[in-house]
């Protein structure tokens, strides 16, 4: 049994979608009664902390809060980012593991994909190049690897935590990506043009797949749950830094990838080392 946290903007049937025949996981629905947050647009939850964080347009901040206040060092509404009026937060996602968050930043000028600690510290902007509307924003936390989607120009990218090597992996028209989740070799995504909910393999965009069409309302947030889902074990850097002298990375399937900070080169024995050059 797990607990199912749910913004109510309105009322409405929640559907649950099954793409596998193992039985869905069983839910009980949780509300926490708080008052004046704005227009919450994206909810996340940290499972070690038993806390909530939350994005608001409308007061351009992300805040966090325990659900078990009785709890030994519970937040109270601390609010954790702050930003200008310009500013709307929306989709939000944590990595537990890296002790990060990201999110996605409607700012009309400069819209972006930005990162910070859980704590709200050393928050940066991480892409905000051929960006529009990014409106959906998942992790797949087994490859350490980040997908967005954007509305208004119609495609899935995947990229590193800072930005880098941004790849396209799903491409269509405007306004058909809305909300992503990742699970196993997929991506998932809720469309509000077809009113359904879609999945592509997350390498390749290939094998897409409708896997519900039929749904009344336009589909808003998605989410792929699974006891591994998110489990800081799973990363192979985890354990001696995954063999690597320097940086470990994941490829996109979640293999250690060694690398070299600055102009250092990385020997076969995943050493890292300097090259002397002399002129």
């Amino acid at each position: 049994m797990g607990d199912l946290y749910v913004v109510r903007k309105s009322r409405g049937p929640m559907p649950l979608i099954n793409s596998t025949s193992s039985g869905l996981p069983c839910f009980r629905k949780t509300f926490i009664s708080l008052k004046d947050v704005g227009s919450v647009e994206g909810l996340a939850y940290h499972r070690a902390w038993d806390t909530l964080y939350w994005t608001s347009s409308t007061t351009s901040s992300i805040t966090r809060h325990t659900v078990d206040q009785t709890r030994p060092g519970a937040f109270d509404r601390e609010a954790v980012i702050a930003m200008s009026e310009d500013d709307h937060p929306h989709v939000l996602a944590l990595d537990e593991c890296q002790n990060l968050m990201f999110w996605t930043n409607w700012n009309e000028q400069h819209p972006s994909i930005m990162r910070s600690t859980l704590t709200g510290k050393n928050a940066q902007v991480v892409v905000s190049t051929d960006i529009l509307t990014p409106n959906g924003l998942t992790i797949d936390h087994r490859a350490e690897k980040l997908y967005f989607s954007d509305g208004s120009l119609g495609k899935i990218e995947r990229c590193e935590y800072d930005g880098s090597q941004r790849h396209v992996i799903v491409k269509s028209g405007p306004g058909t990506f809305l909300s992503l989740a990742v699970y196993d070799n997929y991506i998932f995504w809720s469309d509000w043009g077809r009113r359904a909910i879609l999945r592509s393999n997350k390498y390749t965009g290939g094998d897409t797949k409708i896997l519900r069409s039929d749904i009344p309302h336009q589909p808003m947030g998605i989410i792929a749950v699974a006891n591994d889902t998110n489990s800081c074990e799973l990363s192979p850097c985890s354990l001696l830094n995954g063999g690597c002298h320097d940086l470990c990375l994941l490829t996109p399937n979640g293999r250690v990838n060694c690398s070299c900070r600055g102009d250092r080169i990385l020997l076969d024995d995943n050493r890292c080392v300097t090259v002397m050059v002399w002129i």
